[in-house]
């Protein structure tokens, strides 16, 4: 992990254990690696058992650094760049080429990140090139992890907002290598993986439920919304009126367990809670703060609907606070 003080002058890396990726932890101490500033950094295992750490020395460059065998210290460095990036990920391929990805230093701000590839962790490394379309800043992310699922690849990166750090999210886009080229040209709404062969595609086409022709009651009123589907939403869901908005007939082709997209919109710098029910199975939902009370984010929640149009699926209060306003909500053709 990356240990730091508040100005950012520390540059350490911070070691802790447990049997279980779950917890519980023991802190181990933190140090910087063989000497070096240590800031944004990743590990990586390979094939043959041997784990490397990914770190960002600001002084010097982009490294890799071998790790013992019990995986506690930092015994060599292997690889080091002269470019000063951060964010690095490294996956190895099918064929056994190696691609270390890593974001250029814009501070908070999104780039065109960075790839570089080699057929050894001790190089040479080819220079560096993007992989998403230049000038769309990664889909607007920063890399974090690349996912080996089978022989494919998901890119998992960060969109931060440094303004109000609450707003930040993930980015999850399928990641095409091919030989020593990697690309990620299309930023997929939804997608779909299977996970036991790794296959992706795009996801179902999606049907929109408009939250101002469901069913309100309570508190819950419709709103002028600019930015909203159909230029209203519905606010004042939860609170000491108990608004409830409620879906009804809304429809599935099949009995599964599916993903559905709230659109939302929350002014708040924090998070509201609401409720969800979906055919009376309820879950708690945090809607994440959004760029203001006009423009929709969007939240999901994981859920098993039933076929045909029989579903309902409400949205209420939590603990009488407030959700947040809701635009509309999509549900997958399944």
């Amino acid at each position: 992990m990356h240990i730091d003080s508040s100005n950012y002058g520390e540059a350490k890396v911070g070691v802790a254990t447990g049997s279980s990726v779950c917890g519980t932890y023991s802190y181990r101490g933190s140090f910087q690696p063989l000497g070096f500033q240590s800031r944004d950094m990743g590990l990586y295992k390979d094939t043959d058992g041997t784990a490397y750490l990914l770190t960002e020395d600001r002084a010097n460059g982009l490294r890799i650094d071998k790790l013992s065998g019990d995986y506690l210290s930092v015994v060599s460095n292997v690889y080091t760049w002269a470019e000063k990036y951060e964010a690095p990920a490294v996956i190895k391929s099918s064929s056994g080429v190696y691609f270390m990805f890593a974001s250029q230093l814009t501070g908070w701000n999104t780039n065109d990140n960075m790839y570089s590839t080699s057929t050894s962790l001790s190089g040479p490394w080819s220079a560096w090139k993007t992989f998403a379309p230049s000038g769309s800043r990664t889909w607007d992310s920063q890399t974090t992890f690349v996912l080996p699922i089978g022989n494919n690849f998901i890119y998992m990166g960060d969109r931060w907002f440094s303004s109000n750090l609450m707003r930040s999210t993930y980015v999850w886009l399928p990641l095409t290598i091919s030989g020593t080229t990697a690309s990620m040209p299309t930023n997929y709404v939804n997608w779909v993986v299977d996970v036991n062969t790794g296959a992706m595609g795009a996801g179902p086409s999606e049907n929109w439920y408009e939250a101002e022709s469901a069913s309100l009651s309570g508190s819950a009123v419709t709103a002028s919304c600019s930015g909203c589907s159909g230029t209203s939403a519905v606010g004042y869901i939860g609170g000491s009126g108990n608004g409830v908005l409620t879906f009804n007939n809304v429809a599935s082709s099949a009995s599964t367990r599916t993903t559905l997209r709230i659109k939302h919109l929350n002014g708040d710098t924090t998070q509201r809670y609401g409720t969800v029910t979906v055919n009376g199975v309820a879950q708690t939902v945090a809607f994440l703060p959004t760029a203001d009370g006009q423009t929709p984010g969007s939240s999901v929640v994981h859920v098993n609907l039933n076929s045909g149009s029989s579903n309902t699926v409400s949205i209420a209060g939590y603990n009488g606070g407030y959700a947040a306003d809701v635009d509309r909500l999509m549900v997958p053709v399944s």
